[in-house]
């Protein structure tokens, strides 16, 4: 049996042939390679149950309710009532590349925290400086 052309099932951790590997979805964003024989298997049982031997991703983490809802219909989570802090207003300086001559603006209050502070042209950051008008 050739190595390339066989794959483990995640279910059972069979190794099968790659012709009897399915794909079955695990979640909204993920699937998983299962054999035939569990595939008919998940099949006949709708209220299948994850079992440790299936991968770790299969399981879907619960979803964090706030206690105090307005309505039972609506629910809050909890990231919803988290404030975010303002950004602070930008303060953007002309500097200029000395390697280049290219003239550019930078925001001083995000350069080196948001963005690295380099030239936009040629990409060097050892030779800005900051234009006198």
């Amino acid at each position: 049996m050739d190595i390339r052309r066989t794959r483990t099932c995640e279910r059972c951790r069979n190794v099968v042939p790659l012709e009897k590997v399915r794909l079955v979805p695990k979640n909204n964003e993920l699937n998983m390679l299962v054999c035939d024989a569990c595939v008919e298997e998940m099949r006949t049982s709708p209220l299948s149950k994850i079992t440790n031997s299936q991968s770790r991703y299969v399981a879907e983490q619960p979803k964090v309710k706030v206690a105090n809802s307005s309505s039972p219909t609506q629910a809050k989570y909890s990231w919803s009532s988290q404030k975010i802090a303002p950004l602070p207003t930008p303060d953007y300086g002309r500097y200029v590349c000395t390697h280049c001559n290219y003239v550019f603006r930078l925001d001083r209050v995000k350069a080196g925290l948001t963005y690295g502070a380099k030239c936009p042209y040629c990409g060097r950051s050892d030779k800005i400086r900051m234009k006198r008008d």
